[in-house]
């Protein structure tokens, strides 16, 4: 088994400053969010997601032995993927599609996290995709949502703990959905 590497996508960051141009405040929104994203070290989720899936995954089919690799891939075609990663019999392909920070529509000053990311498992010798699903996560306690600044300051330690938070509970999900299709 193998999990696929990828590169991190745009991070959005949304203000209601930047919202309001068009493709030129999202533009800002990609500038804005991917330097906040490098500053703080902010990691993709996907890399969590896919090793925690891949262990658990291999614990339960008796796979010991999880490859790594260093070879980023760009493609989501099931061939192309298949025929990067063939030295392994399962290919676990987790890739963010979006994840940003946005205010709360009727609270400008308030912001939340969102997350959406897919989950592929891929038998690399038959070509063909064995589980799929999606998650979306966003954050709904608007009464507690952090300001634009706390959701950054500390080294971004609310935007990883909502990150974190959100990562866990796609786990959740994807799992849960694993079981349903083995039944």
């Amino acid at each position: 088994m193998v999990i696929s590497k990828r590169k991190a996508p745009d991070f959005l960051a949304t203000t209601a400053m930047n919202v309001q141009f068009g493709m030129i405040g999202v533009a800002q929104q990609v500038s804005a969010g991917n330097k906040k994203i490098k500053e703080n070290s902010v990691e993709d989720p996907a890399g969590y997601i896919a090793n925690v899936l891949a262990t658990e995954l291999g614990q339960a089919l008796g796979i010991n032995t999880i490859m790594s690799t260093s070879s980023v891939t760009e493609s989501t075609k099931v061939n192309e993927l298949s025929e990067q990663y063939k030295d392994a019999d399962l290919l676990v392909d987790v890739q963010t599609v979006g994840w940003q920070s946005i205010y709360y529509n009727t609270d400008w000053n308030n912001y939340r996290v969102i997350y959406n990311s897919v989950f592929r498992l891929i038998d690399t010798k038959k070509k063909t995709v064995l589980l799929q699903s999606k998650c979306s996560k966003n954050q709904d306690d608007k009464e507690n949502a952090p300001s634009y600044d706390q959701l950054f300051e500390n080294n971004a330690a609310v935007l990883k703990s909502s990150l974190k938070a959100h990562a866990d509970a796609c786990i959740s999900d994807f799992k849960t959905k694993m079981l349903n299709s083995a039944s």
